[in-house]
C-alpha cells in the first residue's frame, strides 16, 4: 500500500514527505512500475515542499 496525500488537501512538510519516502523504500529489494511511479510522485512533492519551505518571506528574491 502506498502513502496517500492528506484527505483535506493540505500541503505536507518536506519532513513528512521524507518519512513517506522512507516508509515506501524501507527494505525494498525490487521495485514495481507502480512503486516507482509512487516514488517519483513523492519526490516531486518533496522538491516542491523544500522549495516552499526555503523560499524567503515575501516570495521570489529576484
Amino acid at each position: 500500500m502506498f502513502p496517500t496525500p492528506s484527505a483535506d488537501g493540505a500541503c505536507r512538510s518536506a519532513a513528512d514527505i521524507n518519512r513517506m519516502i522512507r516508509r515506501l523504500s524501507a527494505g525494498r529489494a525490487r521495485w514495481t512500475p507502480e512503486a516507482l511511479g509512487e516514488l517519483a510522485r513523492l519526490r516531486e512533492q518533496w522538491r516542491a515542499a523544500v522549495d516552499r519551505e526555503s523560499a524567503p518571506p515575501g516570495g521570489d528574491p529576484r
